[in-house]
């Protein structure tokens, strides 16, 4: 692909399915009690029960944040230079992993 924001974009869709599939392997193997989508879902619809069009509202809604945080990793390694992209874009993961799972931000 010669387009770096479609590039950005389909690698961090492909990482997010990824995602998924571990998530959804782990809820299946019961070692997890929900999902992504199912986190997202509750917090787009606070204080309802998860249906399935509010589930799939929240994964698709995981899948297309993944997607724009895939093409903001493109711009940082356009911005920065390609040489340790895989240490920069392990580090932005972490950073956005972070702000993600920081419990003084929960609602």
């Amino acid at each position: 692909m010669k387009d770096s924001i479609v590039f950005g974009f389909t690698g961090g869709i492909l990482g997010t399915l990824a995602d998924e599939v571990i998530h959804w392997l782990a809820l299946w193997l019961t070692i997890a009690q929900s999902t992504t989508g199912h986190l997202i879902s509750q917090l787009m619809f606070p204080n309802q029960a998860v249906s399935l069009p509010k589930l799939l509202t929240g994964e698709l809604t995981h899948i297309l944040a993944g997607g724009v945080l895939g093409t903001l990793i493109v711009v940082i390694l356009k911005l920065t230079g390609n040489d340790s992209s895989i240490i920069k874009g392990a580090g932005f993961g972490v950073v956005t992993w972070m702000l993600y799972v920081n419990p003084q931000r929960r609602v």
